[in-house]
């Protein structure tokens, strides 16, 4: 027999004593009273102390019987006799425990988190016994070993395991699958290889495991301890604006909430970012997730953090019902424009350019500021203010420039090139390349056939409810047929790349404009030579223009964020500089700052690093003082979809030909997990009897 809670045990026993001391303490004094004769009296006296006597008996054990058996009803035992697994006498046995440890693992069922049920299962693994060498692995996104190999020290074990706790992380199965069998390598002969793992199995963790790292001879076992019914629960999956805010200016504010609940819910959201605090009402439908947009005003700059929060949610994960987030907001943009063409040369592509960008010379208060440099002054430090980055006519850009783009591209810079000579194609090429797998570009610039020209192109596909084409509506098409498109490169597809990122092509099928993400910023490339073409002096030139540039200055990923316990590599903006007096710190927390990571430098500039970010929370990185950088830590999403694999989804399709035992917890005590009621129920009648014997024996 085990238990579910054994301090309940203990306290139960403690307060077995209650009922004595409270008799003793109550005991009736005795009384000296004057009587003429003490015979009579003498005979009732001895009458009445066996009667209380024996009262005070039944009492005395009914209160104990009920005591015992509440602290029985909430200790939750199983009464079903188990075989405690023990290493064969006659073998050794090499045996690495497993233990899930991750969010899901905390959920609530029956007044118990999973985790309990877990250690409970996992320590009849760990008993000693002889010829027995193991270690045990508390998994979450790191897999956490006590030792570096088997070992007979299982009260070490033991005293792991009972501290050990699920933590906001999702578990990485497989490393801790490859770390065990690293473990389990042996040379010897004759030792039995065992894996045990026990875990709630959750499908999103489950769905990819390979067992074929561990020796052939393993022997694997896999104990569930998922309840019968996947508990519902109501969670927030994601939190953030739909676009960059813009300080003074409204901004949508997207929430994620997952129902996985076998019925609809009505939640209510509060919403806290900075001095404004929002509270929004909601229908989830079940087994779904549901988006809740609302427009909310950012009313300074900067960096700025909020939580959002489910109210008065109660589901088996409290964790997931509040989300940190955070988001940057831009004041009066900057644009730096990098040309060869001098700014007294109009008309010329780059005064369009500037002109549409910055439509008056004074500055007007919220017009972009526009700064055009020449390509030999470009550099990282020469752009350091601008939140936007036009080439057009650039000529040949140097290598160092290159890199000098695609690192502030990764760190959220979005640049508009405009595509119109032969170098512009070298440029773009080494660009490609530098940016790597960070570019997922649609199309390649190469030069036009000799002999073709490329004049009064017309469009001919549009992507006409994708920004910057949606704001024309139903007139798109009257607007855009008399546009002629001349200069310019040729194009060609790049393999298993996205449609969805070319915006507009030609008449001669080559693509005129398209936008791709790259790290936390953007490239879109615009394949015209403006001095040719009619665009710059069409109606939709400047509405075009300045759609593409609000895009560049709001997309990227705004709400930066990273996932609990797992590493964190961040090139953090080009603004912060090694040479600055730099700091992390959490503002919800005294937590110590060495723990929030440390910083290097490297050839792109200053890099964040943190071997497991903690939370989930907000963190800032402060320059001198001044917050430069925040970013949330969270809860992976699909850790709240609690719902697990079926046994013989791992038994067969996942197994690779390998014999697997698997059992389910809740099966297994299925005919047991209800003795806590004969035990309340024990309690209550011990509770009746009492007061029956108190009238029986009342005089």
């Amino acid at each position: 027999m085990n238990f579910l809670h054994p301090w309940a045990i203990g306290l139960g026993a403690a307060a077995l004593l209650l009922p004595v001391v409270i008799h003793f303490l109550t005991k009736p004094r005795p009384q000296t009273m004057p009587l003429s004769t003490i015979r009579f009296v003498q005979d009732a006296v001895k009458q009445r102390r066996a009667r209380s006597w024996l009262r005070d008996i039944l009492v005395l054990v009914l209160r104990g019987l009920a005591i015992g058996c509440i602290a029985g009803a909430f200790a939750q035992p199983n009464f079903q006799s188990e075989v405690t697994p023990v290493a064969n006498a006659a073998a050794k046995t090499r045996r690495v425990v497993i233990v899930d440890a991750s969010q899901s693992m905390s959920a609530i069922e029956s007044g118990s988190d999973g985790f309990q049920a877990a250690r409970v299962q996992a320590s009849r693994f760990l008993k000693p016994a002889t010829g027995l060498r193991a270690n045990l692995i508390v998994a979450g996104a790191n897999a956490d070993a006590v030792f570096e190999a088997p070992s007979t020290n299982l009260n070490a074990l033991n005293d792991a395991l009972g501290k050990a706790s699920a933590k906001p992380e999702r578990i990485d199965i497989q490393n801790a699958i490859n770390a065990a069998s690293e473990m389990l390598a042996t040379d010897q002969e004759e030792v039995e290889l065992e894996l045990i793992v026990v875990s709630d199995f959750q499908r999103s963790n489950w769905a990819t495991v390979d067992f074929s790292p561990l020796p052939q001879e393993t022997t694997i076992k896999l104990e569930s301890t998922a309840p019968t019914e996947t508990p519902d629960n109501l969670a927030i999956l994601s939190v953030g604006f739909a676009e960059k805010p813009t300080a003074g200016s409204p901004a949508s504010l997207e929430i994620v909430i997952g129902n996985f609940s076998r019925n609809a819910r009505n939640v209510r959201v509060e919403v806290a970012l900075g001095d404004s605090v929002l509270v929004l009402d909601a229908a989830c439908p079940p087994n779904n997730r549901t988006t809740i947009g609302q427009e909310m005003m950012v009313e300074s700059s900067g960096w700025q953090s909020g939580w959002v929060k489910l109210l008065g949610n109660e589901d088996a994960l409290a964790a997931d019902d509040a989300y940190p987030f955070v988001v940057q907001t831009i004041d009066t943009p900057a644009c730096t424009i990098v040309t060869r063409q001098s700014p007294n040369m109009r008309p010329s592509s780059s005064y369009f350019l500037e002109r549409a960008l910055s439509p008056w010379d004074d500055q007007s208060a919220g017009q972009m500021q526009v700064d055009r440099i020449p390509p030999g002054r470009f550099s990282t430090d020469a752009v350091s203010g601008s939140q936007l980055l036009v080439f057009d006519h650039p000529g040949r850009l140097q290598s160092n420039q290159i890199k000098s783009i695609a690192s502030l591209m990764r760190r959220g810079r979005g640049v508009l090139y405009v595509a119109s000579e032969l170098v512009d194609a070298t440029n773009l090429k080494l660009l490609y390349n530098e940016l790597g797998g960070d570019l997922r570009a649609p199309v390649e610039f190469v030069p036009p056939p000799r002999g073709a020209k490329r004049r009064s192109l017309t469009l001919t596909s549009v992507k006409q409810r994708l920004r910057p084409f949606n704001v024309f509506g139903d007139s798109l098409s009257a607007l855009l047929a008399d546009l002629r498109i001349s200069g310019g490169l040729a194009t060609q597809r790049i393999a298993n790349s996205l449609e969805d990122d070319i915006l507009a092509t030609l008449s001669d099928q080559s693509v005129w404009l398209f936008t791709s993400p790259v790290g936390s910023g953007n490239l879109c490339v615009l394949n015209t030579d403006l001095n040719d073409s009619n665009f710059p002096r069409h109606p939709a030139f400047v509405p075009i223009v300045n759609e593409l540039v609000e895009g560049l200055l709001r997309s990227g990923n705004q709400s930066e964020k990273t996932f609990c316990g797992e590493p964190l590599t961040r090139l953090l903006p080009a603004a912060i500089t090694s040479g600055a007096e730099l700091s992390i710190v959490n503002p919800n927390s005294t937590e110590d700052a060495t723990s929030l990571g440390e910083f290097k430098q490297s050839g792109e500039g200053v890099i964040w690093n943190w071997r497991r970010p903690s939370g989930p929370d907000v963190f800032e990185i402060k320059q001198n003082g001044e917050t430069v950088y925040s970013l949330a830590s969270h809860i992976p999403a699909e850790e709240s979809d609690l719902r697990t694999l079926e046994a013989d989804v791992i038994t067969e399709r996942l197994s690779g030909g390998r014999q697997i035992n698997f059992h389910r917890v809740a099966d297994r005590e299925s005919g047991n997990d209800k003795s806590w009621i004969w035990l309340a129920v024990a309690a209550v009648v011990a509770l009746i009897g009492e007061v029956f014997v108190l009238r029986s024996f009342k005089t």
